[in-house]
């Protein structure tokens, strides 16, 4: 029994030693507070000195006292930013890992989208918007843009030099704009099935003259029209037989 005791009391002993210890080394952390903010992740456009500018406010206690979702939330803020991810090190510092917004297309020359269709609104876009598809319609559609956007510009391949530009007009038709400058009209409902004959058959159609085409117009339900650069208009004859 005695024996028994006895080891109880070390047991006791030995968990107050370790309380101690513990809350010693919290008060240690606790006093020295967090030193230094490693920013990590593939970064280009989000600015590393802004980042821990936004989240320096909140690292003004110990390590273990540090709300890693209010830095988190500050990190967020940030235009460029992602997503977050926030780690304390050992013994006095934080880790953010940060995922950087990619953009794919630019939406009415204000705000850029990504491939998901999340828009976000950086401060400067001027210099971005020569490499990005540019896609515009009305407020609350671009999902439904870019989501035609990514139709056409596979059917259509290097046709042209690819699409490039995709807009959505109010009454529902569609603009296209291709990088070699020629543009092409489609009516409301476009039918797929007729646009992938004509990306079928175009190419060859035009060949050599298509740098002459200034725009063509498929919204008519057997054939279609072409304006050329110098200001000609062409109207094609029943494509039914050939579009098959």
């Amino acid at each position: 029994m005695t024996s028994s005791k006895g080891r109880n009391w070390v047991a006791l002993a030995l968990l107050a030693l370790l309380g101690l210890a513990v809350y010693g080394i919290k008060g240690v952390v606790d006093s020295r507070g967090v030193v230094s903010v490693r920013v990590s992740g593939d970064l280009v456009r989000v600015d590393r000195d802004a980042l821990r500018r936004v989240v320096g406010p909140h690292l003004h206690s110990g390590l273990l006292e540090v709300d890693v979702e209010a830095v988190r939330a500050a990190a967020s803020e940030l235009p460029w930013v992602r997503a977050v991810t926030v780690r304390r090190e050992w013994p006095d510092r934080i880790d953010l890992r940060i995922v950087e917004r990619t953009p794919v297309a630019t939406w009415n020359e204000q705000q850029l989208l990504e491939a998901d269709a999340t828009l976000f609104s950086p401060p400067e876009t001027d210099d971005l918007q020569r490499g990005l598809a540019s896609l515009s319609g009305p407020q609350g559609r671009h999902s439904e843009v870019l989501m035609r956007y990514k139709q056409l510009a596979l059917l259509f391949g290097t046709f042209g030099g690819g699409v490039d530009r995709v807009s959505l007009a109010p009454r529902g038709a569609w603009d296209l704009g291709f990088a070699n400058g020629m543009t092409m009209r489609l009516g409301p409902n476009p039918d797929f099935e007729q646009l992938r004959g004509y990306a079928r058959v175009l190419p060859e159609l035009f060949g050599g003259r298509l740098p002459n085409v200034m725009s063509i117009d498929l919204r008519y339900a057997n054939g279609f029209a072409v304006r050329w650069r110098d200001d000609s208009l062409t109207a094609s004859a029943d494509t039914r037989s050939w579009l098959r």
